[in-house]
């Protein structure tokens, strides 16, 4: 039985997440031959269950990576340039309003349609 509630929790949370991570996507921008900005966009409809925060990860070809760190979400926000030879992760997460903890976190795979 506890383990049937378990796997029932893991269930509910990993379908909140995905659903929460449907209300988000991003856009590409090119700004010169080579490099592009990444803009981030949240559903005009949704409010957050708390705080929205955004981080971006550059991937380098060549190896290593460099974050932004944790920064507050605004919509429509350039959330960070890429270039040839790199990749970016955009990551969201929220935090409950008051206690600060992560309420979810995930990553931005939507593309805009808009």
């Amino acid at each position: 039985m506890k383990k049937l509630l378990i796997l029932l929790f893991l269930l509910v949370a990993a379908v909140s997440v995905k659903a929460q991570s449907e209300f988000f996507c991003r856009t590409t921008v090119q700004t010169s031959v080579d490099s592009w900005n990444y803009r981030v966009w949240k559903e005009s409809f949704w409010n957050a269950p708390g705080t929205i925060q955004i981080n971006v990860t550059q991937n380098y070809t060549g190896g290593g990576s460099s974050s932004t760190g944790w920064q507050p979400f605004t919509n429509g926000m350039t959330a960070g340039t890429v270039g040839l030879g790199t990749s970016a992760v955009i990551e969201i997460r929220i935090l409950h309003l008051l206690t600060g903890a992560v309420l979810y976190q995930f990553p931005v795979t939507n593309v805009c349609l808009h």
